[in-house]
């Protein structure tokens, strides 16, 4: 696990949620940054990281279906992604 990856994940989330990122703007680089992420992560924190992701793949503005979530949902996710990151790295 890198804490420096983990740290950028955070920080990212983090944006989002106190509303320096929009939801469409966490959406596109969440996912960008996942899909380019080299460095390794352990079984917990891949799978965190994961969670998050296809939560961003089933954030949908443009109608609902029963495989779409919601805003209020995406940053459910990411506060519980947020909780589960932290207890990994330790707050920062």
């Amino acid at each position: 696990m890198s804490d420096l990856t983990t740290r950028s994940y955070v920080s990212l989330i983090r944006d989002f949620l106190e509303g320096r990122a929009s939801a469409r703007q966490f959406q596109v680089e969440y996912m960008k940054r996942m899909k380019t992420d080299t460095d390794p992560h352990s079984p917990e924190e891949f799978q965190i990281l994961e969670r998050m992701f296809e939560d961003c793949d089933a954030y949908w503005t443009e109608g609902r279906t029963a495989s779409t979530i919601t805003e209020a949902e995406l940053r459910e996710g990411a506060q519980t992604a947020l909780r589960k990151l932290k207890d990994l790295v330790g707050p920062s």
